[in-house]
């Protein structure tokens, strides 16, 4: 059960609203992300089938997210489904044609229609290492297929980036207005795909990349392997004013 929670507050990060399952539609069948919201604020949806839910006739359930799945059974009235792992159940409430689960500050939305991708800026190939260079401020999160925008409050919990010719320092406010270093890393350009490429270990290996959108952002991607569960995360970033 520890794995499913895991799993949710994996989208509780990010995280989650409804329209409307008739009271014969059978809940037998894969469910994807339908759409999410945190503290009311709606999440774009990136991946629906970053988090899944396989429910099937036999009374068995297999949730996955993350690269990691967690097998267990379920029963259901007509307004809830409890999934069981481990001796340890949590309810979903089902509401209209979706099941909804809701973690007090973020609601994850099931549906068996995958959501379509949000419209998000497009990579495009830098010529040169030197596009990449200046203070990047970031603007957006992306984890377990969801999207959230950071306004000026959130943004501050997270680095600025300041990019020097591949050379990445990580730059976090002290909470006294002041930047500090949490990180610095080498990236290689890759001059095929037009990005920069790097690779931390400081706790766990880590694969970076840095690549630039067509609208003038900077995207952010990290991936890890946590013993089997893959962590992905990825922030967008805008270029700083001088």
């Amino acid at each position: 059960m520890k794995k499913i929670i895991s799993l949710l507050l994996a989208l509780a990060l990010c995280c989650m609203m409804i329209p409307a399952m008739t009271e014969n539609a059978s809940l037998v069948g894969t469910w994807y992300i339908a759409h999410a919201e945190q503290n009311g604020s709606e999440l774009k949806v990136v991946d629906s089938s970053a988090m899944t839910l396989e429910i099937r006739e036999d009374g068995t359930f297999t949730m996955s997210a993350m690269g990691s799945g967690t097998d267990g059974t379920w029963t259901a009235t007509d307004s809830a489904i409890t999934l069981t792992a481990n001796e340890e159940p949590i309810e979903f409430k089902i509401e209209g044609d979706e099941i909804i689960y809701d973690t007090g500050t973020a609601v994850v939305y099931l549906s068996q229609t995958p959501a379509a991708a949000a419209d998000l800026p497009i990579a495009v190939g830098a010529a040169s290492i030197d596009e990449f260079n200046g203070t990047w401020v970031p603007t957006g999160l992306v984890m377990t297929g969801l999207y959230m925008q950071l306004d000026e409050a959130s943004a501050a919990a997270y680095p600025k980036m300041k990019v020097e010719n591949g050379k990445v320092t990580m730059l976090m406010d002290d909470g006294n207005g002041q930047l500090t270093e949490s990180g610095v890393y080498e990236m290689n350009f890759d001059e095929d795909g037009g990005r920069l490429e790097g690779e931390d270990n400081t706790f766990i290996q880590t694969f970076m990349t840095l690549t630039l959108q067509d609208d003038g952002s900077l995207y952010y991607a990290s991936s890890a392997d946590l013993g089997g569960t893959k962590l992905e995360t990825a922030f967008y970033y805008a270029r700083e004013a001088e």
